[in-house]
C-alpha cells in the first residue's frame, strides 16, 4: 500500500467547505489545521513510522468530518470515524 500524504488534507479541506454550518462556531479549517499540527508535534516526538504517522495524522485531518454530514453535533466522532475508513482507502489505493 503506497501512503499519499497530503491527500487527506485536500479531501478534508474541500469537504468542510462544502458543508461548512454557521453554528459550528470551532470546528472549521483552521481549527482542525491546528489539531494537526499538534498531532505532527507529538507523532514527531515518539519518532512514529511512516504508517504509523500516516494513519494519527489522517485521524487528525477526519476527527470533526461528522459534523459536515451530521443533522446536529451529536455523535460525531462516530460519523468522522465512520468517513475516514473509505476515504483513506481511496487515498492509499490511488
Amino acid at each position: 500500500m503506497e501512503l499519499k500524504t497530503g491527500q487527506e488534507k485536500q479531501y478534508v479541506t474541500s469537504s468542510l467547505s462544502a458543508h461548512s454550518k454557521k453554528e459550528l462556531l470551532y470546528h472549521d479549517i483552521t481549527h482542525t489545521e491546528s489539531v494537526v499540527a499538534a498531532v505532527k508535534q507529538i507523532a514527531d516526538h515518539y519518532q512514529l513510522n511512516e504508517r504509523d504517522f500516516f494513519a494519527v495524522i489522517a485521524a487528525a485531518w477526519f476527527h470533526d468530518m461528522g459534523y459536515c454530514m451530521a443533522r446536529t453535533g451529536a455523535m460525531h466522532e462516530q460519523k468522522s470515524a465512520g468517513l475516514e475508513n473509505p476515504a483513506l482507502l481511496y487515498i492509499t489505493n490511488r
